[in-house]
């Protein structure tokens, strides 16, 4: 299928040249980008920094689904690891009463933390969650329980 031919149309009112960014913003972009290079390159030390001593990473959230009308709430936990990225782990509740929890195993993960995922999906089973998931991206699987 080639899909439609757009070669002829033109967004309104718009005449090329016409529009200019400002110098000042041009500055800003380039501050920003030079900033996030800058810890981009030193990632890692920043890393061992902000994560120094902790076992893992807690992160709260909820979510609003407006067309839906449901309210989520997401626990987030990444295991802190100085030989791979960590499992990470997210426990969701609802608010019409569904509740997951999904671990999932990055591509590069250590052999501890890979039986740490399983060990997670396995003790999810335990718990009063509806559903419970586990994605291995080292090992290529997935789970569902």
């Amino acid at each position: 299928m080639a899909g439609l031919d757009y070669s002829g149309v033109r967004e309104p009112d718009y005449h090329e040249g016409s529009w200019r960014q400002s110098l000042r913003v041009t500055r800003q972009v380039e501050e920003v980008s030079r900033q996030v290079l800058e810890k981009w390159k030193n990632r890692e030390k920043l890393a061992e920094e902000k994560f120094k001593g902790m076992k893992k990473v807690t992160l709260p959230r909820q979510v609003y689904y407006d067309t839906a009308g449901i309210m989520e709430s997401q626990q987030q936990e990444f295991k802190v690891c100085s030989d791979c990225p960590g499992v990470n782990t997210i426990h969701s509740t609802n608010d019409r009463g569904d509740s997951l929890i999904g671990v999932q195993i990055p591509r590069q993960a250590c052999p501890a933390c890979q039986a740490e995922g399983y060990r997670l999906f396995e003790q999810a089973a335990k718990l009063k969650v509806k559903r419970r998931f586990l994605q291995d991206k080292a090992g290529n699987q997935y789970f569902a329980g």
